[in-house]
């Protein structure tokens, strides 16, 4: 059985703290951007893709759950399946991702998102039940 101990804060681990760079500390603004986007464009771009996706959903995701007639309750048992199906795939998928391609593993894990999104939109009725939603909202 895996033990997850990226899970655990910082004082359950044993690793120092590095202290401040011989080069001042990390830039700041723009030209940090651009050092990260030369290091690694892909991790930019997926980083803000991540981030637009998921302000969307937690944007929408109510209004639509509200529209698949949930009520409060509902919709925040709604919500809470998509933070813990994050909570629980994080483990699974980081160690994926140390074995495998990264890239790979980023762009398989968002076309799971996006066809499990494609599914609750298309093929779900509005009277779908509400346990299918919550599976949904957590992969």
């Amino acid at each position: 059985m895996p033990c997850y101990n990226h899970y655990l804060p910082g004082p359950g681990t044993n690793c120092r703290d590095p202290g401040p760079s011989a080069g001042g500390g990390r830039p700041k603004g723009p030209d940090h951007l651009g050092a990260l986007y030369r290091q690694s464009p892909f991790g930019l771009v997926a980083a803000v893709l991540c981030g637009i996706s998921t302000s969307a959903f937690f944007a929408l995701a109510p209004i639509l759950a509200q529209h698949r007639g949930l009520d409060g309750a509902g919709v925040a048992l709604f919500m809470a399946s998509a933070t813990f199906g994050g909570l629980v795939m994080a483990g699974p998928i980081g160690w994926l991702s140390d074995r495998l391609d990264r890239r790979m593993v980023i762009i398989g894990a968002a076309l799971v998102a996006s066809a499990s999104t494609f599914l609750l939109l298309v093929f779900s009725s509005d009277a779908a039940s509400r346990w299918f939603l919550y599976l949904d909202a957590a992969v």
